[in-house]
């Protein structure tokens, strides 16, 4: 199987409704079990279940508050951590490495499309955490050639055993092709956005005020 990193914030209001009713058709099932009836371990499953099975119904209610690019723990923020961190134990470890990468632009696109649903909504972040991601993404691009993601796929590659020079030199092109072709100019677009949009926040005394 291939690695993806998921779908995230790709939901529609209507599969939205969809899953919902799904998961009060888990509920009801499991609400119809005489719980009295289960031995201690099918009591504990029940239990863990039954609460996930009830936090996912709950948190349709609040799906359109997430921040996909908070400035604590957005993508934009986190996933360049996650994959310079991203550890080459085989040589195998590489190819997979490198189509996660190149599935992050896409990932952005999600959340940025994400961003705007939750603009129409009136859910926008406040002006001031607009800034803090527009700097936070200008500082991450400000020097391509030595990026973060650049700087620590060469670094980690060379301790890589059964890897000749060419191999290292292809795979390092690779590498270097991705982030200055497709991970900058997503980053320029989440610039971009953010730029435009700052003003776009309704709200700008926290969650309980919404």
């Amino acid at each position: 199987d291939v690695a993806t990193l998921g779908d995230a914030y790709c939901l529609t209001d209507e599969e939205i409704a969809a899953e919902r009713a799904e998961t009060k058709e888990d509920k009801a099932e499991f609400d119809s079990f005489d719980f009295s009836l289960l031995t201690s371990k099918q009591k504990f499953d029940y239990s863990v279940y039954k609460y996930a099975v009830d936090a996912s119904d709950a948190y349709y209610d609040y799906y359109y508050l997430q921040e996909p690019f908070a400035y604590t723990s957005g993508i934009h923020s986190n996933m360049p951590i996650n994959y310079s961190e991203y550890t080459f134990r085989s040589a195998d470890d590489i190819p997979m490495y490198l189509e996660l990468l190149g599935q992050l632009p896409a990932c952005i696109d999600n959340a940025l499309a994400f961003e705007q649903i939750r603009i129409e909504k009136g859910l926008f972040m406040n002006r001031h955490s607009a800034n803090e991601v527009i700097r936070q993404c200008n500082e991450f691009i400000a020097d391509p050639e030595h990026n973060l993601l650049i700087e620590t796929f060469n670094a980690k590659i060379e301790a890589v055993e059964g890897l000749d020079d060419e191999t290292i030199s292809e795979y390092k092109d690779q590498n270097y092709d991705i982030v200055m072709n497709q991970i900058i100019p997503s980053y320029e677009k989440i610039i971009s956005f953010f730029t435009e949009n700052k003003a776009n926040g309704k709200n700008e005394l926290g969650l309980c005020y919404l």
